[in-house]
């Protein structure tokens, strides 16, 4: 369970309150369910976003640093194998 599916699912079961009173009540709707549901839903929207832009940040960093440990291994075969063909003569 991810850390943004927390304040939605509290979300669906506010909206589930809402709906159910809403139903049984006919004069009181309950508004600070729905406008709880609303806040949580997007509490849990922009958390699920935050995650995700993390991650692929996080990605990119982990991409470059592959390519850079790559470029700095073959600098250093190339150098050692110029090395090699130097003594070899």
């Amino acid at each position: 369970m991810t850390l943004g599916s927390l304040p939605s699912t509290a979300g669906c079961i506010q909206i589930y309150l809402f709906l159910h009173f809403f139903s049984t009540l006919e004069d009181q709707g309950l508004v600070q369910c729905l406008i709880l549901a609303v806040i949580l839903f997007l509490v849990g929207f922009l958390l699920l976003n935050l995650l995700a832009d993390l991650k692929s940040r996080n990605r990119r960093l982990s991409e470059e640093i592959v390519y850079r440990v790559r470029n700095i291994e073959s600098r250093q075969l190339v150098m050692y194998s110029s090395i090699g063909d130097w003594n070899a003569s």
